[in-house]
């Protein structure tokens, strides 16, 4: 693309949208994309120019637009702040790790290295020991299995848990209907 090598960024009059009487700020998601598209071509550098197809935009709305995409952090930079008040300036944007995660097809590269954590409440525990009480009617073979769950790692009492929830939820002729009913009477 063709850049437009200026001091400073085009300035045109603002324009809002009024939706049903609430004044709209003017967020573009495809302005927001092709933003982005522009950092990563520069990536990890600024992208130091101003590209053609934004030189003609008003200010309020690039200003907004390029507000909006360093609060989700996505770019740094893109506005300069003086006393006349905020402006943008496309040249200064850097895109984030988190916007090349975004546009990459591949995703995070540490997507697969993230670890989710399941933790388990001691209620969920005594659930299980109430069950294994009610359930297990000879003392020895209770208490040996009270005893084996208690000297369990985290990971095996997680998989036993869900495996029963799992097999619980098959025996409920419509698990759905009756976790609806539960949720509402809760």
């Amino acid at each position: 693309f063709a850049c437009l090598f200026t001091t400073s960024g085009s300035v045109v009059s603002s324009v809002h949208h009024k939706q049903g009487g609430i004044l709209m700020a003017s967020f573009d998601r495809q302005l927001q994309l092709q933003i982005l598209q522009i950092a990563l071509e520069f990536y990890p550098d600024e992208i130091g120019c101003i590209p053609k197809e934004l030189s003609s935009l008003d200010e309020k709305t690039l200003l907004q637009n390029i507000a909006y995409l360093q609060q989700e952090g996505l770019i740094t930079g893109g506005i300069e702040d003086s006393f006349a008040g905020k402006s943008p300036d496309i040249r200064l944007i850097t895109a984030t790790r988190d916007a090349v995660n975004l546009l990459s097809e591949e995703g995070s590269i540490s997507a697969s290295l993230k670890i989710v954590t399941v933790k388990l409440h001691d209620e969920t525990l005594s659930a299980l020991r109430d069950f294994i009480n009610q359930n297990i009617s000879d003392p020895e073979e209770k208490k040996a299995y009270l005893q084996r769950l208690k000297e369990l790692p985290a990971d095996a009492t997680k998989h036993i848990v869900l495996e029963l929830l799992t097999q619980g939820l098959g025996q409920i002729p419509n698990a759905v209907l009756w976790l609806q009913t539960m949720l509402r009477h809760q």
